[in-house]
């Protein structure tokens, strides 16, 4: 059922519409073989949602008043006769109230799933933002501190960015923060984060990741943005800073900012580098790398 969903979801919407159409006009037919004995109306739903879902309010209401439409039609066919005209208003009321209103409350409840999803997501580069990423901070301190399990969070910023922007236009820039998103996203496992929280600046989130792990990944992760931005002859390389805590502070601002510490130490240390550091349960780094 899967690749049938995948495949419906990358249609165009006008193909979709037609698609929603033809639904409608087979559960019509299905329901005038099944005749007025045999009540078919909830499989008017399936066409008339997934437009009013996947296309929008105007083309799911649009289909369910055609549905409307087409009920009527096939309950005027089939219904016995003298069956008083009362009877056919109120039916096809109900069923243009149902099919139309069903079109509206899903089509509402995906635009407000899409803004709660839209306000957790940095509008450029399509990762997390600041907000998404305190949530999901928040969660796994409380996990570490809870199972007593390592956590890293390392802090990434484009060396010389500006110069991009001034040397080749902020399309250019804007380009490359889009693609250092996505190769730091393609980068982690699922269980790590990556959010935007600055102008060129990312965290990554790296639950349960002890000292070495860690390291491994952002010495990889580094040149892999290096070879990204050699390809497309953009100056710009990465200061990376890290910090593994052992037991992490409460505060997910404490942790921001220790990362951020580390981070500003690499760049003053000549950019293009990585420092990543080991804090014990005392609060302080038990080992430094530069």
């Amino acid at each position: 059922m899967l690749p049938v969903t995948n495949w419906l979801a990358a249609q165009s919407k006008a193909t979709q519409v037609l698609l929603g159409i033809i639904g409608c006009g087979l559960v019509a037919l299905l329901d005038y073989q099944t005749g007025y004995t045999f009540n078919v109306v909830l499989f008017y739903f399936f066409p008339i949602l997934f437009v009013a879902w996947n296309v929008g309010r105007t083309a799911g209401i649009a289909l369910g008043i055609l549905s409307s439409v087409a009920w009527f039609a096939v309950n005027a066919l089939t219904a016995p006769p003298g069956l008083p005209t009362a009877v056919h208003l109120w039916n096809a009321g109900m069923r243009f109230a149902a099919f139309v209103g069903g079109a509206y409350f899903l089509s509402f409840l995906r635009s407000i799933t899409e803004r709660a999803a839209l306000a957790n997501v940095d509008h450029l580069t399509g990762v997390a933002n600041m907000r998404a990423f305190e949530k999901l901070a928040r969660g796994e301190i409380r996990r570490s501190l809870r199972y007593r399990h390592p956590l890293t969070v390392a802090y990434v910023d484009l060396d010389d960015f500006k110069a991009l922007n001034d040397t080749l236009g902020h399309k250019a820039g804007d380009e490359a923060l889009r693609q250092t998103a996505a190769l730091v996203a393609r980068s982690l496992r699922q269980s790590d984060s990556v959010a935007r929280i600055g102008g060129d600046e990312f965290i990554v989130l790296m639950p349960e990741t002890d000292y070495e792990a860690a390291d491994r990944t952002l010495h990889r992760l580094q040149r892999v943005l290096l070879a990204k931005m050699q390809e497309n002859l953009w100056p710009v390389t990465f200061s990376i800073g890290a910090v593994t805590f052992s037991v992490p502070p409460q505060s997910v601002e404490e942790v921001v900012s220790a990362a951020d510490r580390v981070m500003y130490i690499a760049k003053k240390s000549g950019k293009n580098g990585i420092r990543h550091e080991k804090v014990g349960e005392s609060g302080w780094p038990a080992h430094n790398v530069a």
